[in-house]
């Protein structure tokens, strides 16, 4: 997520901050534990599983093309 933070708000450019833990529950209330959760994921079991291999852009490739 961080990444992608960083990504657009030096697109938009605007600032990007980093908050602790402590920072974080009050900054963004109810949604800190979606904010803060560490998930990474990924299309590897799928591809496995069902012999899909994914054919479209990556979201950086979608936010270049679509939005900057």
């Amino acid at each position: 997520m961080k990444e992608f933070a960083e990504y657009i708000g030096e697109k938009l450019h605007i600032p990007v901050q980093s908050f602790s833990k402590e920072e974080a529950s009050q900054y963004f209330t109810w949604m800190t534990y979606f904010v803060q959760e560490n998930c990474p994921a990924t299309s590897l079991q799928t591809q496995e599983k069902l012999g899909w291999k994914p054919s479209e852009k990556s979201f950086v490739e979608e936010l270049e093309k679509y939005f900057f």
